[in-house]
């Protein structure tokens, strides 16, 4: 099983060349990585 890269229906395009999640294949070693940036689906995104 090869390393598989999906964007799920329902949650927003990334902004940059990267995908929402990852398959990886079992008995493989994993790093999770995260980070947020300020983008949001509707406007407005914060309502102060």
């Amino acid at each position: 099983m090869a390393l598989i890269f999906k964007n799920p229906q329902g949650v927003p395009e990334p902004a940059a060349n990267y995908r929402q999640m990852a398959i990886i294949p079992p008995n493989k070693r994993l790093l999770i990585l995260a980070g947020q940036i300020g983008l949001c689906r509707m406007e407005p995104c914060l309502e102060m």
